[in-house]
Order: structure tokens, then sequence, then C-alpha cells
């Protein structure tokens, strides 16, 4: 036999009709919590138990760049799953069960490795494609490059399921990954970063490129020369980027075009930025998955691992829907007014408002994975419930003082005035706008005779 198939895995009869049942599905798309979503999947009921005889498994021919895909898949698992693997060559093989990674060089011919005949690469995924099985025996991905053996092991990581407890009918299992058939490739071929930015420090330049390679991104616009041509960060992101199959574009490059509105709204510095790009990520791996409500579930359940966090992000959205475009809405008199007149016209907007800061924030309390990412969605629900919060506070302000309760509508403003310091930009603008107007209301209350409510709303900052 041939040395470069002596160590790919067996035929099953399951690999057979699994690849029977996809021809006549005829490619069916399979629901998938993965983002980007998959170009065709096949999926099964049945599922591949990882346990404690489970390795990873590469090949004595495997590249580096395929035992680095491996080291990914063993560090994903472990990091989002608790899941500790060991990676052994193929002439160690001992176990009964293995999740196979395999690169392009070590087999050209997929059929061979997968189990199902006349398979094959086709042209548009010899760039950056994969083919991934399940069965419940093994599990084998198998990139048609370097850059698609790093994509294939970082969707195998999304599919894993958490181990389900003992019940009274069933043992209890250990995590799973649903059995499936799936063939990916990008739909563009370059899909450059367009909202995460790069770190300011060298210490964060291989875990931003590992987050890239997460959502498929496989390009960074060089949009200010200094941050790549000069320092440390520049020098660790030419020297990294390779191994994570991102590119650095030089100039002249394409303009940036303007972010889609569903996007924008979540246009945040830090890790809530992290939902934008993967919004992005998905229409330019696969455009015809990249339905928002779609997104956010497979986003929820891939990162989180719990519907609860669907619903919360998409609450976080409407939060920052309806909350003002300035940290600060003084001093315009005509944007108070209108917010005068929907609290006046529209009680039960501001009612739905005040149910959904309860439910999100409880929502969001109720994610314990992904700590970090998870107060940056909930900091980012928080600030626009604050921003919401002060023009209803300005609009009880404001109908106090045409009743002639000047006094009244300071001490509105006074009470606002520990929640307005929300931590981010324009929280001392907002705090000195707040004491700025409280002081003209406390000046007018004590004049002889009122003044026109324009001289005091109106009265800019300080």
């Amino acid at each position: 036999m041939p040395s470069k198939v002596r160590f790919l895995p067996v035929l099953s009869v399951f690999s057979v009709s699994l690849w029977l049942s996809l021809a006549c599905l005829g490619g069916e798309v399979a629901r998938v919590d993965v983002v980007p979503l998959p170009q065709q999947v096949t999926s099964d009921p049945e599922a591949f138990e990882i346990d404690g005889e489970t390795v990873i498994l590469v090949s004595g021919q495997a590249s580096e760049a395929t035992r680095r895909a491996a080291r990914v898949l063993q560090a994903a698992l472990r990091e989002r799953h608790g899941i500790d693997l060991r990676i052994v060559r193929l002439a160690e093989q001992r176990h009964a069960k293995a999740i196979w990674v395999i690169g392009a060089g070590e087999n050209h011919s997929p059929a061979n490795t997968i189990g199902v005949d006349a398979l094959a690469f086709t042209d548009p995924m010899r760039a950056e494609g994969y083919f991934i099985r399940v069965d419940m025996a093994e599990v084998v991905v198998h990139g048609a490059s370097d850059a698609g053996t790093l994509y294939g092991v970082e969707t195998l990581s999304q599919l894993v399921r958490p181990a389900a407890p003992s019940t009274l009918f069933r043992a209890r299992r250990g995590p799973t990954i649903p059995c499936l058939w799936m063939a990916d490739r990008p739909s563009n071929a370059v899909r450059p970063a367009r909202v995460l930015r790069p770190p300011s420090q060298p210490e964060g330049v291989e875990r931003y490129l590992q987050t890239l390679a997460q959502l498929k991104v496989n390009a960074i616009r060089q949009d200010s020369p200094e941050w790549l041509v000069e320092g440390a960060v520049g020098a660790r992101l030419r020297e990294l980027a390779p191994r994570w199959s991102v590119q650095i574009l030089t100039p002249p490059q394409p303009p940036r075009s303007q972010l889609p509105p569903e996007v924008a709204i979540w246009n945040f510095p830090g890790p809530a930025g992290l939902y934008a790009e993967a919004m992005l990520a998905d229409r330019a791996w696969n455009p015809t998955g990249a339905d928002p409500a779609s997104f956010r579930w497979r986003f929820a359940r891939a990162t989180f691992g719990t519907d609860a966090a669907a619903e919360a992000l998409q609450l976080t959205e409407e939060c920052l829907n309806v909350c003002p475009r300035t940290a600060s809405p003084i001093p315009f008199l005509a944007r108070v007014k209108a917010a005068d007149e929907r609290a006046k016209q529209f009680p039960r907007e501001r009612s739905e408002h005040e149910r959904r800061a309860r439910r999100v924030r409880a929502l969001w309390g109720s994610v314990q994975t992904e700590p970090a990412l998870r107060d940056a969605f909930l900091a980012a629900a928080e600030r626009a419930i604050c921003l919401t919060d002060n023009v209803y506070a300005l609009a009880d302000a404001c109908r106090s003082y045409r009743r002639g309760r000047v006094a009244r509508a300071a001490s509105v403003l006074r009470a606002r005035l520990d929640w307005v310091g929300w931590q981010g930009e324009g929280a001392t603008e907002t705090r000195r706008s707040f004491e700025a107007l409280i002081a003209r209301l406390d000046a007018a209350a004590k004049a002889p005779k009122t003044p026109p409510i324009s001289s005091v709303f109106e009265g800019g900052n300080p």
C-alpha cells in the first residue's frame, strides 16, 4: 500500500450512508451553531462522544502547519469546553477513538481519507476549503490548504456540545460532536477585518490573530502605515500573521465601505466589537446565510452555549437602537421637548424601555461562559439604557418646570446625577451638563420671577 494512504481512516458503512444521504438531500443545509455559516452540511441524529480514550491524531508525514492546526484544536477544546485531548502520531495510535487532522500535502485524494468514493477538492475549495466527516467512530478534518486545515479545526471546535448529565433512563454522556458531513469554502477570497483593530501591545497580537482565524478573517488593512512599519506591534504582526493564514494588505487598497446599519450599532472598541466583526465575517464567508436573526442565535450558541444569550443580544440591540446617538442631550432644547412629548404621548414606550432594561440585565447575569465578552455586552446595554434614562429624566424635569415646580425639576435631575456616570466616553461631559442644568434650575427657583424655559434648558454647557 502506498505510504501516503497507510495512515488514513478506514471506510465505514456509516460514512457511505452519510454520503448517500447527502446526494439524496441535494446538499440540504442542516442547522449548525457555527460562525461563519458553512456552505454545505448534511447531518445525522447520532453523535461522536469524546471520552477518555479519544485523541487528536496526525500522520507521520504531517506538516508543521498541520501540527499547528492540531494544537489550535487542542487549545480550543481545552479553553472553550474544558476537554484535554492528547495529540499523537499515527505510530502511537492505540486508541479506539480519534479526531484526525489532515493537511492538503499529506494526501491528495480526500476520498481515501474521508471514505467516500470520487470525493475531491473542487477548484473553489483549493485555496481555503476543507471537509469534515463525523461518525460515531471517528472524526476527520481534511484541509485543502494550510488555511483550510486551520479553518476546519476552528469549525470543529464550535460543533462540540457539552457533556450531558445522567438521567433515570440514560447514563452520563461526555461532550459530543453531531454526526455530519461538511464541505466548506469561502465565497470571497479576501475578507479583511473591518471593526477589530490590532492591539496596542505586542503581547496581544497572537490572541488578536487567533480571533481573526476563528472568524475566518484572512486580512488586515494597513490603514495607518506607522503601526505596521514602526514599533513592536507591527513587527510581531508581520512575524505571526502567516501562521494564522492572515495577510496584511498594503496600499493601494480599496476604499473602506460604510458598515451596514445593523453592524454599525455594534461598532464598539474592545470585546463587544467582536460581534460586529463576526457579523461581517459571516456575510463575507457565506452571504446566503447572513440572516441577522439566524446569525444572532448561532453566535449566542457557539460563543455562550445558551439561547438566553441570543435573547440578551436581541434586547441589547433594541436598547442601542432606541437610545440617543449623543452622550449628552443638553443643551438642545428641541431634543428635550421631543423627549417630553414622547414621554407624555407614549407611556407604553417608556414602560417597555424599563421592562427591557430589567430583562437584559437579568439575561446577561445568567450567562456564565465567556465572562469578559458577556460583561462587554452588558456594559454596552447599560450605556444605552443610561442614555435613554437621561432623556426621560430631562423630560420629567422639563414637564415639572412647565408646571411651575422648579425645585422639583432640579431634584429630578439631582437624583439622576448618580446614574449618569456610566463608564465610557462622554461620561464626564454628561455629568458636567447635568450639574450645569441643576445649577440653573436652582437659580431659577430663587428668582422672583420664573425665567422662560428656553433660558434654563438651552443654557449650554459650562
